[in-house]
């Protein structure tokens, strides 16, 4: 008889270990999925960071701004920084040649042409972060002549 009352109530009895253990996992794979949800966000976050410094290091107006914003990118990502100060130096140089050109282009020309080619150049210019005067005047064609000399 006694084995009869064991048999019925076997099922009415709660598994009380395994229900424990059922709420020990799921704890754990809260716990796994907030640290997953808190790295992918720090990640997240590093690399706004990086974009953002990197943007100031483009658009800085001194050497000294842009290798500041360098180390601070290096903070955040050393190899993504590396990578930004070949593309600086690579764009760098491209600004010195295209500059070069162009002062080469305004001083080689003939004067009274000179205020309608340096109008064609201010957007390249803009670009290139500088900012011109939108108008030509007689102190720009002696700064053309000093670039065109140095560059």
């Amino acid at each position: 008889m006694a084995s009869i009352l064991s048999l019925i109530a076997q099922p009415i009895a709660p598994d009380i270990a395994g229900a424990f253990e059922q709420g020990r996992a799921q704890a754990r794979q809260i716990e796994r999925e907030r640290l997953m949800d808190q790295e992918l966000r720090a990640r997240l976050d590093r690399e706004n960071r990086f974009r953002a410094l990197a943007g100031q290091a483009f658009g800085a107006q001194s050497p000294v701004e842009r290798q500041q914003a360098i180390s601070q990118a290096a903070a955040v990502d050393p190899q993504g920084a590396m990578q930004l100060g070949q593309s600086l130096g690579t764009f760098e140089e491209y600004r010195k040649q295209r500059l070069g050109i162009m002062a080469s282009a305004l001083t080689n020309s003939p004067e009274q042409l000179r205020p309608l080619i340096y109008r064609s150049m201010v957007p390249e210019l803009r670009q290139l972060g500088l900012q011109p005067p939108d108008e030509y005047t007689p102190e720009i064609d002696a700064l053309a002549q000093q670039l065109a000399a140095v560059l």
